[in-house]
């Protein structure tokens, strides 16, 4: 059991060394009725509870929670840390999955495509690595610098353009 300060709520945590059973979810739900009801003081949120098992399967879990409040939190955990080559493929999935949600134009693609391999950039040579205008650049690059592709820094003759996040 922890408190959380800036919330202002109890974090119950059930480690659990076998696979998760429905079972944890109503004893989970007791201990946080019996919180709400008789440790909480008037100021403080709800408990949040979470319950941390040897393996879970999400559809019994997304059953299992179905009407309760939305205060309860499943997690699997693992004997061993993970490798570095198993962190970086799971980032690297993650980035990627990411990427694919932003919805980028082919030519900004292939403008950042051959801007890649520079440092920093300027407005103009974003302008003429697209063939675009000034205006077109600057709200390409206002785009980009929303979705957290690119970082602007500097401001007016000094301002300065750094691809974050783009493969």
């Amino acid at each position: 059991m922890f408190f959380h300060v800036h919330l202002a709520c109890y974090i119950l945590i059930d480690l659990k060394i076998e696979k998760f059973q429905d079972k944890f979810i109503g004893q989970m739900n007791k201990y946080l009725r019996y919180f709400r009801e008789h440790i909480n003081l008037p100021y403080m949120k709800p408990p949040v509870g979470i319950i941390i098992c040897k393996s879970v399967n999400k559809d019994e879990v997304y059953y299992a929670l179905e009407g309760l409040e939305r205060k309860i939190f499943v997690a699997e955990y693992q004997l061993y840390l993970p490798t570095q080559k198993q962190i970086a493929n799971v980032l690297s999935s993650e980035v990627k999955i990411h990427l694919a949600s932003r919805k980028i134009s082919k030519r900004q693609e292939a403008s950042l495509n051959k801007l890649k391999n520079s440092h920093n950039f300027q407005i103009h040579d974003y302008k003429n690595t697209a063939n675009v205008s000034l205006s077109t650049a600057r709200r390409d690059l206002q785009l980009l610098a929303q979705q957290g592709i690119v970082e602007k820094k500097g401001s007016g003759k000094n301002t300065y353009y750094r691809i974050l996040n783009f493969e």
